[in-house]
């Protein structure tokens, strides 16, 4: 785990709208490195698509149909066709391209390092100390990226920052989108201190692997453990509805993925996932949280 670069990408708050291109140029950049290692040619067309989209020369509609054709170009690798064992990168190094493109950074950069590290043999990837050079070059190539941070940036809102909303005009559900994303950033970054703040003292959680319903702060942090394992992990929320229940209370359901790396073998489970998210003395919290396994 990249932690120089989670504090850097949480201190910069990396996944706010506005710094969308500088986000987009770090993906391309954890993309580049490991584009050397990508064997199929579905994964070289859209690196070369993800390319062309930074470069102006693919339009919107079809960079949004590109993030969700990469995962299921990931999703079917069935490893290196390489009797060379080192080779077998090419699984990572696909993941690494597909959390890059749908912009997610710290997954795209911890795929892509595990994919460079496997490269150097199989061995290398229980070795800890064969990440850090990659580890290094990944948080300089986001602070020259973050110093040459131009005030514009493409395909996005202008920053609310400079002219935010009244309280009065924020909407709930809006708030709650707030709760999920930081739920999303902690899952991927694997903070468990983090996840489970998000949650009341006293909400209901059924997890896909909860056989009882979770009832406080020692049950959510125990079920989260599993985040330490298999790493890097990944969540993604698919589709989603959100439905404001009042101006206090907000559910939100969708379909979501999650990812990680079980033994050195790759793994994306598509489920289905509700949150209520309701305001109790002006902060948002998940009061009630389920998932389950998408039936085959």
């Amino acid at each position: 785990m990249n932690s120089e670069l989670r504090a850097l990408v949480d201190a910069v708050e990396l996944n706010t709208p506005e710094m969308e291109r500088t986000r987009f140029d770090f993906c391309f950049a954890c993309a580049e490195s490991i584009s050397h290692l990508l064997e199929l040619d579905e994964a070289l067309s859209a690196y070369q698509g993800f390319k062309s989209y930074l470069n102006g020369e693919l339009g919107k509609v079809e960079f949004e149909n590109l993030k969700k054709s990469i995962w299921s170009t990931a999703n079917s690798h069935q490893g290196s066709k390489s009797l060379d064992g080192t080779k077998h990168s090419a699984v990572s190094a696909t993941y690494a391209l597909a959390n890059a493109i749908n912009g997610n950074a710290v997954a795209a950069a911890e795929y892509a390092a595990y994919s460079k590290t496997y490269g150097y043999g199989g061995y290398a990837v229980s070795d800890l100390e064969s990440y850090q050079e990659e580890y290094s070059a990944q948080v300089s190539i986001l602070k020259e990226l973050l110093a040459k941070k131009q005030p514009h940036e493409f395909n996005i809102v202008r920053p609310a920052r400079l002219h935010p909303k009244p309280p009065s005009e924020v909407a709930p559900k809006d708030d709650a989108l707030q709760v999920l994303a930081k739920w999303v950033q902690a899952f991927n970054s694997s903070d468990i201190d983090r996840i489970v703040s998000l949650y009341a003292p006293d909400a209901l959680f059924i997890g896909t692997g909860s056989k009882e319903v979770g009832t406080n702060p020692e049950y959510f942090r125990t079920y989260f453990q599993s985040l330490k394992r298999d790493m890097p992990r990944g969540a993604k929320l698919e589709s989603y509805s959100a439905l404001e229940l009042s101006s206090t209370v907000v559910l939100i359901s969708g379909m979501d993925s999650v990812s990680g790396n079980k033994d050195g073998v790759l793994f994306h489970r598509p489920g289905r996932v509700s949150f209520v998210i309701v305001k109790r003395d002006d902060k948002w919290q998940i009061v009630q949280f389920h998932r389950s396994a998408m039936p085959q």
